[in-house]
Order: C-alpha cells, then sequence, then structure tokens
C-alpha cells in the first residue's frame, strides 16, 4: 500500500488535546488515532470496506469497541451460540 502523507494543521492546544486522547485510547501515535476514528466513523456512516482484515485491524477495532463501551460479558460468548 502506497502512504500518501497529509497535513492537518491543528494549534499546540487542539494538538496535546489529540495527543492525550490518542494516549488514554491506547494508541501510541496520534497518526494511528486518527486513522482509527476514520475507520470507526465509516463503520458507523455503513461505509464498506476491504473485508480481507488482517489481525492487527481485528484487534484494533476490538479496542475501539471495548474504549466505546461496547461489549459484552465474557460468559456470553459460550452461550450466545446456543440461541
Amino acid at each position: 500500500m502506497n502512504e500518501v502523507p497529509s497535513v492537518i494543521v491543528l494549534s499546540e492546544e487542539e494538538h496535546q488535546r489529540a495527543s492525550q486522547l490518542a494516549q488514554q485510547r491506547g494508541y501510541t501515535t496520534l497518526e494511528a488515532y486518527v486513522r482509527a476514528l476514520i475507520d470507526a466513523d465509516a463503520e458507523q456512516q455503513g461505509i464498506e470496506h476491504d473485508t480481507s482484515l488482517d489481525i492487527r485491524t481485528s484487534i484494533r477495532q476490538g479496542l475501539r469497541e471495548a474504549f466505546r463501551g461496547e461489549y459484552v460479558p465474557l460468559e456470553t460468548l459460550w452461550t450466545d451460540d446456543d440461541e
């Protein structure tokens, strides 16, 4: 995949706040956080994307859902299939 540099201009305060949010949500870089936000927004809007996800993408998605409080109790992993 070819990467194209993009520039987002933020004030020092906005950059600091965004970096803090990224760190609080477990992202190592602000760039990774912005990419995750774009992916989450596309998913929320029902925009289809490549279905050949790698394991890292799946883990990131799971973490995003957990940070948003979108999770189910562990016990239901074994009982949901019975319904």
